[in-house]
């Protein structure tokens, strides 16, 4: 079930929430574009905008990339050494991430719900907790998908000892 759900948002994510978020920056920054330059309007609330999808869809990437196992990992050690050696460097290196994540989604939840609605964004007026709660949601999905990899390789050990 954990590994299902783990599949369920990264699936969501991969294939609807972040191109719909790319999408949406490629017209934003098309339409400031054209008002800028062939209009000569500069829209101040596009740029600004665009940058916090930029940073969402940046985010919610490095959270599909850790899914995936692309991200977080140097594998030059680990294929330097092979077998259970490299087992356990990956293993060490996904501890060593769930604890950097995990800390990250504690503190990103207590400081974006402390000041949050204390800021406004500049050009629309919006809390900017909107805008800074993606900093604690990535950091979850990548500690969920994390832990689902690391249960993995975990249990992939097991099967291979019991034979």
């Amino acid at each position: 079930m954990f590994h299902n759900l783990s599949e369920a948002i990264g699936i969501f994510l991969e294939k609807f929430f972040v191109p719909f978020l790319m999408m949406s920056l490629f017209v934003l920054v098309f339409f400031q574009v054209l008002n800028r330059f062939l209009l000569h309007i500069p829209v101040a609330w596009t740029e600004e905008f665009g940058r916090y999808a930029f940073v969402w869809v940046s985010l919610l990437g490095a959270a599909e990339a850790a899914r995936k196992g692309e991200h977080l990992n140097v594998t030059f050690f680990q294929d330097l050494v092979g077998g259970a050696g490299k087992k356990a460097m990956v293993v060490i290196s996904e501890l060593l991430s769930l604890a950097f994540f995990g800390f990250l989604v504690y503190q990103g939840f207590s400081w974006t719900l402390r000041n949050g609605f204390k800021v406004m964004a500049d050009s629309f007026r919006l809390p900017m907790f909107y805008i800074q709660v993606i900093v604690p949601i990535s950091a979850t999905f990548v500690v969920l998908f994390i832990a689902d990899r690391l249960f993995y390789h975990l249990m992939e050990g097991r099967k291979e000892v019991g034979k």
